[in-house]
């Protein structure tokens, strides 16, 4: 996929919010989770990526987008949670 088509808010109801946008210039994708999880995100397998956070002392985990059967993103997974993308309203 080309890469803003995994922009967006993808949602859990108890574990809140992950926004994925671009990266400054347009240069890759950037993930924030919450206040302590913030970083780029480096292509690492097909639809997959791997989040180096800003706080390096945080390591890095990997965060795979799910694919609808319209090939659309429409979940994301990571830290073992799934946040779902809200459909998008008519």
């Amino acid at each position: 996929l080309p890469l803003s088509d995994y922009v967006g808010r993808y949602t859990d109801p108890l574990l809140g919010d992950v926004d994925v946008a671009m990266g400054p210039g347009g240069n890759g994708l950037r993930l924030r989770y919450g206040a302590a999880f913030d970083g780029p995100l480096e292509h690492w397998n097909f639809d997959t990526f791997r989040a180096n956070w800003d706080a390096k002392w945080r390591g890095s985990a990997l965060a795979s987008f799910v694919l609808d059967p319209s090939g659309q993103a429409s979940e994301l997974r990571l830290m073992g949670a799934t946040f779902k993308r809200p459909e998008k309203q008519p």
